[in-house]
């Protein structure tokens, strides 16, 4: 169906259908199948093979001479799910809410019935028979079914059925009022089959049998005894008798071949003491806080919940995936308010958003949250996937109006729709300010895009909204939104909790969003697990011409091209800014996996990469050209304190960053030790002791450490690593890191292997002291290097330290082509960028921009330096001897 369906006449019976309809949540409304002449009487004549599935049947009215129903007469062999039904039904014979006979392993799943339904010739002495869901169902499988209304039958009446035979119900309920000669809360009569999670609740009146949940049951089917199941049943019904000598019982009248585990009846409600399966308990020991003796084995995790306010099921338990409010279908149009600025319209109750799902006129005007929203067992779609194109209000998918929140929670919101290709509460917001709304336990599941609020967010604003629960989409899922699109688009203070799956090649993955395209994320905070197969990042997916400023992220990131903060950045900013958690991917960042063309000011990462590629400490692939044309990429006032895996041997590992395409990094650092690595393609490396509070002279240098950074100097704030005043408290020590991993990047040994770089027991170096003996200069007039009476070079060990060398016990030599180590490094002039040279087996990168220097020490090493060293030694010794 494309849309509502009003019939301005009376509306014909469809024959015999053995396709497929997908009402696509679509009402049918007012039907009139009023035929008191006509025997087989309803919507269809007869399903056989057939689906209906997402179909609201709203207001019908049906009436025949024999045989009727609302949806069909007779089903066979088909399956009927998600529909919802309201109105009336009535014959001579047999009617039942939805049909007459359901038979052929049928099944109907998730159908919620509000319909009166009446045999109305009392004097029929032959047939009448009645049943909310239907007359007669054998070999049918009934699952999360309800029914509620006036069932009035001649000779049998149930609240879902009048006779089932071998069928089976689960997590069903009927909430009725049921009357005949024979009437059962859920049924009249039972042969085999079974009923498991179910309850019944209303009045039950009979002339020869009244009970609770079942009238009669018997395992006897053709000779062949299978006895009847009931298992974790109640009842809560009033049930009365017209005659004396008559049966009235709690939970069941009459039974043979039948087996009743953990199932009850409240006395005091049913007025009766008897019953010949269940067991008795008072009100107080059915309703919250239940007693121990009731209840027992039942699982409240999954299919049942309490009702401790008695707001739900008058305290008795209910259907976790079926609430009782399931039922109420049509009403008043919302709980109040005018739909103005001043005035909005009030949503007091899952019937309200469902109403303004429904109402697409309203879909520019001003709402407000007055209550938690429970959707648990709802069937809920997104409001605008379905909407009528040719709606003469509105006839675009768009909401453009506003929702107040007012701190409310719409809890338990399931939609799991694989079918579907966009799923969120919202299918498009375009010019709406949603504001202070909180989205909580969702379950959401889509075939391309996936989101808690908006699959779609335009040029509107999101103001301190908090959503969490678990999101899938195949190609694009975020928290918030899955795309959030034009400069107009602002989400602000909002938080995301979540745990978010993409599953195609090319999927992106976000904890707000899964794509910025443009518009600005400021003051949003997320933390969960991100699983991407393509790109994905702890805040946002990718970020294209967007904005980010003063967020954070303490995600739990995966994908092949992964960052703590986002998958890529192109043409975007972003300021004031952290992301602290575990990062792993083909291209993994503590920050981004890839920038281009960005600038990035007053950032930081912390926590644990694992890449196999690249692995980096900040940024991954920092590069500077758009269009195969240079533009002002750069990184400013930014830092890295991250450990970094590799997992390949040829891979990369940067400190702060993994390859540059010539973009300026301007003051910004990584921990060299806690990294484990002494490489990265752009900034400074500093030890831990220089990068902590009280910090070295040539670290933080021109940073705005009273403004924008705060000094850790308790280090209980940041590990005493500087930190973002007006951010929120980061994680403390290191939670967010593998526990008691070491830095590990292969193929890069900055000192004994296993250890923090550095020998174990050595004080850092002095700043700008040479290698040598500590506090000596190599070469003192009468000293000969290396050890007394060996010359220069002896195999194993260094000249100029006495029974030391930098080849401790156990060590293995450095790597080849990198410097041995930071010992006697010189300071980094201020502004200065080291670029260092290839790795063996990596594809290093080696460019620099016209800005940036490389210190001769960095180009010559270590080893260089001290060949000089010991080339002048050796001059100076000949010149001696020839004097």
């Amino acid at each position: 169906m494309g849309w509502d369906y009003d019939p301005d006449n009376e509306f014909h019976p469809l024959p015999s259908f053995t396709g497929s309809l997908n009402g696509n949540y679509f009402h049918l409304r007012n039907v009139n199948l009023n035929r008191p002449d006509m025997n087989d009487v309803a919507l269809f004549y007869s399903l056989k093979g057939a689906r209906i599935q997402n179909l609201f049947i709203d207001n019908i009215s049906v009436d025949a001479r024999t045989y009727a129903g609302a949806l069909a007469v007779y089903i066979s062999s088909s399956t009927v799910s998600r529909c919802l039904m309201s109105g009336s039904v009535q014959s001579l014979d047999c009617a039942g809410g939805m049909a007459t006979l359901i038979s052929g392993d049928s099944q109907i799943q998730s159908c919620i019935l509000q319909t009166n339904v009446r045999v109305r010739n009392e004097l029929n002495p032959v047939g009448g028979s009645a049943g909310g869901i239907t007359c007669f169902t054998q070999d049918t499988a009934f699952l999360k079914c309800s029914s509620a209304g006036t069932i009035v039958g001649k000779t049998e009446a149930g609240g879902l059925t009048a006779h089932s035979l071998a069928s089976s119900f689960s997590e069903c309920y009927a909430h009725v009022t049921v009357q005949a000669s024979v009437a059962g809360g859920l049924a009249a009569s039972v042969k085999d089959g079974s009923f498991t999670d179910c309850y019944a609740r209303g009045i039950a009146s009979g002339k020869t049998y009244a009970a609770g949940l079942i009238a009669k049951t018997d395992g006897m089917v053709l000779n062949n005894t299978d006895n009847a199941e009931i298992n974790r049943c109640f009842a809560a019904v009033r049930t009365r008798v017209d005659g004396e000598g008559e049966i009235a019982a709690g939970l069941i009248a009459s039974s043979t071949n039948t087996n009743v585990t953990a199932s009850y009846w409240d006395s005091e409600r049913s007025g009766n003491n008897s019953s010949v399966g269940g067991e008795r308990r008072t009100t107080a020991d059915m309703s919250f806080p239940y007693a121990a003796n009731s209840f027992v084995g039942w699982d409240f995790n999954a299919v049942w919940a309490s009702d401790p306010d008695y707001s739900k099921n008058s305290g008795y338990p209910w259907l976790r995936n079926l609430p009782p409010t399931a039922v109420i279908l049509l009403g008043d149009k919302y709980s109040g308010g005018e739909g103005t600025a001043a005035k909005p319209y009030q949503i007091a109750s899952v019937a309200d958003w469902q109403q303004l799902c429904r109402s697409q006129e309203d879909w520019t005007k001003h709402f407000e949250i007055i209550r938690d929203l429970d959707f648990t067992g709802v069937i809920a779609v997104p409001l605008g996937r379905n909407y009528n194109r040719i709606h003469p209000d509105h006839p675009v998918p768009f909401f453009q109006g506003t929702l107040e929140g007012n701190h409310k929670r719409l809890i338990n919101l399931s939609m799991p729709q694989a079918e579907e290709e966009d799923v969120a509460l919202f299918y498009h917001l375009k010019n709406a300010v949603i504001r202070n709304l909180n989205i909580e336990q969702v379950h959401i599941v889509s075939g391309e895009r996936a989101a808690a609020l908006a699959v779609y967010l335009e040029d509107s604003t999101v103001i301190n909204c908090f959503v969490s629960g678990t999101i899938s989409g195949d190609a694009y899922a975020g928290g918030i939104a899955a795309r959030i699109m034009s400069q107009g688009s602002l989400v602000q203070r909002c938080r995301a909790d979540v745990e978010i799956h993409t599953t195609a090649d090319y999927a992106t993955a976000g904890g707000i969003a899964a794509l910025l395209l443009d518009g600005t994320v400021e003051q949003c905070s997320s933390a969960g697990t991100i699983q991407g197969k393509s790109w994905s990042g702890g805040l946002l997916g990718n970020i294209f011409s967007g904005n980010i400023a003063r967020c954070t992220s303490v995600a739990h990131v995966t994908g092949r091209s992964a960052g703590g903060m986002a998958g890529l950045i192109d043409r975007g900013t972003c300021s004031t800014s952290y992301a602290h958690g575990r990062v792993q991917g083909e291209v993994a960042a503590g920050f981004a996996a890839e920038t281009v063309s960005s600038v990035l000011n007053d950032c930081y990462a912390r926590g644990q990469t694992r890449g196999v590629h690249c692995a980096a400490g900040f940024i991954a692939r920092l590069n500077n050209r758009l269009n195969d044309k240079a533009d002002n990429a750069q990184i400013n006032r930014c830092y890295a304190a991250v450990r970094l895996k590799l997992t390949s041997d040829n891979g990369i590992a940067g400190g702060l960053i993994g390859e540059n395409g010539g973009a300026e990094v301007i003051t910004s650092y990584w921990d060299k030790e806690y990294s484990g690595t002494l490489i990265s393609a752009g900034g400074a490396g500093r030890t831990t002791t220089e990068m902590t509070h009280p910090h070295a002279a040539n670290t933080y240098i021109n940073w705005d450490l009273n403004g924008i950074w705060a000094a850790d100097e308790n280090g209980n704030m940041n590990a005493g690593y500087p930190w973002l005043r007006n951010l929120p408290r980061p994680p403390q020590d290191d939670e967010n890191d593998i526990e008691g991993e070491e830095p590990d990047v292969e193929g890069e040994e900055p000192g004994i292997e296993g250890e923090e770089p550095g020998i174990e027991g050595e004080e850092p170096d002095v700043e700008g002291e040479e290698p040598g003996i500590e506090g000596e200069e190599p070469g003192i007039e009468g000293e000969e290097p290396g050890i007394e009476g060996e010359e220069p070079g002896i195999e194993g060990e260094e000249p100029g330290i006495e029974g030391e060398g930098p080849d401790v016990e156990g060590e293995g030599p450095d790597v080849e082509g990198e410097e041995p180590g930071i010992e006697g490094e010189e300071p980094e002039v201020e502004g200065e960028v080291s670029i260092n040279p290839e790795k063996k087996g990596c594809a290093g990168c080696g460019c620099a921009s016209k800005d940036l220097r490389t210190s001769v020490k960095d180009l010559l090493g270590d080893w260089l330096l001290v060949a000089l060293c010991l080339s002048v030694l050796f001059m100076s010794t000949l010149l001696r001897r020839k004097v």
